[in-house]
Order: C-alpha cells, then structure tokens, then sequence
C-alpha cells in the first residue's frame, strides 16, 4: 500500500509499504480523509519525527476487517479515528482521557497514523460517524472539537463575550464554536488582511490588528468598559500569549489553545489583584467529538466550509511545505476515495 513516511536523511516522501493486517484485538481501516493538524507541521518544522513515522492522526475511513475478540466494531462501519486513554487512571474515570498519561495517539511515533491507504488501531480508538455525515467532515471532528473542549474549560455560557486571539484553522473553529454557543460578542485579532477576512466570514462581530496604537480603546467600543469574559489564544505565539494575560479584565476566564513553546513574563500579583482564570486547553475528549459530529451531522455549525483543499496522498508531502507559508488554507485534506 501506499504511506507518506518520514525518513531522517529525505524527509517525508511517498513509499509502497506492506498492508497492515488486523492482529487479534485491533481494526484495519482503509483510510478515506486525513487532515494535516497544525500539530503535523510543528512537527515538521521542527524536524522532531521519530525515523519510519506515518504521521496523520486527524483521520476517518471505514473498517475493513477486525481481528479475533473485536465485537464492538464490525466490517463496513464507517469511523473516526483518534487518540485515546487507558480507561483506568483517575483521568480517564471522569472523562478527561486527553490527558491520560498512557494516551494512545496514533500518526506521532510509533502507531502509524492516516497519511496511508490502510491503517490498524483498537477498537475503542473509533467513534461510529452518524450516518448524515460525511467522512470527509468527520475527518474534521478532532479540530473542531479541541475548540469545543476550550469552551468547556472556561466555562462559557450563551450571552458572553469573548475574545480569539488568532484566526488560523483553530482560531477559526473557536469563532464558529462561540457563535453556535450563543456569544454576544466575539472579537478577534488577526495581522493577516486574509485571514482577517476569514474570521468575519465565520461569525467575529470585529477583527482588530494587534499592533495598533488605539487597541484598548477599539475594544472597548465591542465590549465596553468591563471587557471580554472568556479569552482564546489560539495562534501559539509568544507575544499574542502575553497581550492576552495583560489585556484581561477583572474576572476574566484565559484559555491557551495554541502551542506556545517559548516563554513568556508573568507577574502573579497581577493575576490575583484581577482574579484571573489561565486554562491550558489541550485536545479533546471522546464525548467532545461524539457532540460535534452531531453538530456537524445536523448542519447546526458550517464545517465543510473549514474545508478548503483536498489532495491525493501523493500531494501530501509537497504540501506539508507549502502549509508553512500558507495565509488561507484552512483545513487540507486527503481524500483517498469517494463515499
């Protein structure tokens, strides 16, 4: 079969690979969408992929066959596949399994994940898509339900502002999470003029440069003299992580949903004289996805507008490139067969 695996000395490329089988107590799917996650390209970026990883873990398709003592899942399902906790830890027991500390990811090491014709997995690795939804959109769930699961953290509530910092593909799933959530206001800063554009067109009542002079003043015309309630960062960088932290009003809740790997400067007594919230929001759970592919399957958010390029597996690798630059793409697929 065919796999997009990463190699040290070229990087990744396009190889025939042999078809996993399904071993006793795994599935063998054969692959239909597999998004590239910004995770897969700071992963790329960074030059940090295991030798012989098959990366993609934000993938949908349909099971072929299961190995022996596999019941719950059958031949011909159609399915998500995603990460999932050991289901003991005391994570796991009350649902919060995306931070169990033996979650099984696939497409990071040593699982293969999606960029391929066929993959294995265990059974409580997939979800049953509904049957109004496509595998294409089902494919998006794992995005759009990490905005999801960062509405939860900060307990958002219809009637709220809020404000995304960020208007990438996250960012992006963040607006259009808090528009279905009821928001009476969402603000966004963007620098892109393209993906400015974006944010409004999924739902943001104003988009606002970060960098200009009047910023406070700008927002309070949105939000009023008491500010935003809920805070998104969603970009992974630095500076946006800081502005966040110091533009918080008094009882703000802060969720960081971006990967900020650098540092940034905190004074605690301003955290407490605001009585400020600081959540890190990472992933999502198996009931997150369940409720947003039934979001998705009832047309209650516009998920195939997230979608903006579908490619052959053989694109792949060219494309993961191009992403580093990328000002408009939202979500890149592959659609390895049609339903």
């Amino acid at each position: 079969m065919k796999a997009m695996v990463w190699r040290n000395k070229t990087g990744l490329g396009i190889e025939d690979i042999d078809k996993p089988q399904a071993s006793p107590g795994r599935v063998l799917i054969k692959a239909a969408a597999c998004g590239i996650c910004g995770s897969d390209l700071f992963l790329y970026k960074n030059r940090v992929i295991s030798q012989g990883c098959i990366l993609g873990h934000e993938v949908a398709g349909i099971v072929e066959t299961v190995g022996q003592g596999v019941t719950a899942i059958a031949p011909g399902d159609r399915v998500l596949v995603r990460p999932n906790g050991c289901g003991i830890c005391k994570h796991c027991v009350r649902g919060d399994e995306n931070i169990c500390s033996q979650r099984r990811s696939i497409g990071f090491g040593a699982v293969p994940g999606g960029f391929a014709e066929y993959l294995t997995v265990e059974p409580d690795q997939c979800i049953i898509v509904p049957a109004a939804l496509g595998l294409d959109q089902a494919a998006l769930t794992d995005q759009v339900s990490t905005a999801l699961h960062a509405l939860k953290l900060v307990r958002f509530q219809a009637g709220e502002s809020a404000l995304v910092l960020g208007s990438g593909p996250i960012g992006l799933c963040v607006i259009m999470m808090l528009k279905q959530a009821g928001a009476s206001k969402i603000g966004v800063t963007e620098m892109l003029p393209e993906r400015k554009a974006l944010a409004e067109q999924f739902g943001a009542h104003a988009v606002f440069d970060p960098t200009q002079p009047k910023l406070a003043a700008a927002m309070a015309e949105l939000y009023g003299p008491d500010g935003a309630d809920a805070f998104f960062e969603c970009s992974g960088a630095a500076p946006a992580t800081q502005q966040a932290i110091a533009m918080a009003p008094r009882g703000a809740r802060i969720a960081l949903v971006g990967m900020c790997s650098a540092s940034i400067s905190i004074i605690p007594m301003s955290l407490f004289q605001r009585q400020l919230t600081i959540v890190g929001s990472f992933g999502n759970t198996q009931q997150e996805c369940i409720e947003c592919m039934d979001l998705m399957a009832n047309k209650q958010i516009p998920s195939k507008e997230l979608i903006t390029k579908r490619l052959t597996l053989d694109d792949v690798p060219a494309e993961f490139e191009h992403q580093l630059t990328s000002k408009t793409d939202i979500k890149v697929q592959t659609q390895m067969f049609k339903e």
